[in-house]
């Protein structure tokens, strides 16, 4: 199999796509039982795509330039048909933190290009809670 694109090529749409409410692209990079799991709630790609959607409609002139986004990947590790990556992130607006997390996200090769299969986000502030 040969892939057009690089994970990390594929990841930076991703993130991109979300920050901006693109859903199309969300709808394709994400696999068909692509999940989040954000501290103890499990949200699912059908619902993930309404908020964004919401959110667009709801604040149609927020974009990602509002808010700045980092993110340090501690690991990335690709195999033939699947990789992970994990790290932290952070939003930050008028140079204050917002939300911050760690994350580990799960990729597949799902027809024959790379998709992301789950993404789990646990929130640093909530860290001591478990």
């Amino acid at each position: 199999m040969s892939k057009k694109y690089s994970l990390q090529q594929i990841r930076e749409v991703w993130i991109n796509a979300y920050l901006n409410g693109e859903v199309d692209w969300l709808s394709y990079l994400e696999a068909p039982s692509f999940f989040v799991k954000k501290n103890a709630e499990l949200i699912s790609k059908a619902d993930q795509i309404a908020y964004v959607e919401r959110s667009r409609t709801k604040f149609p002139n927020k974009r990602a330039r509002d808010v700045e986004f980092r993110e340090t990947v501690k690991e990335m590790q690709e195999h033939k048909n699947w990789a992970t990556v994990s790290g932290s992130a952070s939003f930050r607006r008028n140079g204050e933190i917002v939300s911050q997390c760690e994350f580990f996200e799960l990729w597949l090769i799902v027809e024959d290009r790379w998709q992301i299969a789950s993404l789990c986000i646990e929130d640093t502030d909530r860290a001591g809670e478990r």
